[in-house]
């Protein structure tokens, strides 16, 4: 990342077919907020930009997500392609 500041998230995907959860980059807002500074790949309901609460259990490790605060407006699309 290019941006100065930024802090790695994470959110549990225990249910995901492929794998238990993701790291994305972030921009601390204070009072536990964050807002994400790229594109979710494999969770669903998060989005570029979009503003998440994440706090760390214990301290040592990424804060990890717990809640949607502010959605953004954008939306995240998959393409999977197949051979034909």
């Amino acid at each position: 990342m290019c941006e100065e500041g930024l802090k790695k998230i994470y959110i549990d995907l225990p249910n995901h077919w492929a794998i238990g959860g993701e790291s994305m980059w972030a921009k601390p807002l204070g009072n536990n907020l964050f807002k994400i500074k790229n594109i979710p790949f494999y969770v669903y309901g998060l989005n570029f930009h979009d503003i998440v609460r994440a706090t760390a259990d214990p301290e040592e490790l990424k804060p990890r997500i717990r809640e949607l605060v502010e959605p953004s407006g954008h939306k995240t699309f998959r393409v999977f392609l197949t051979k034909i």
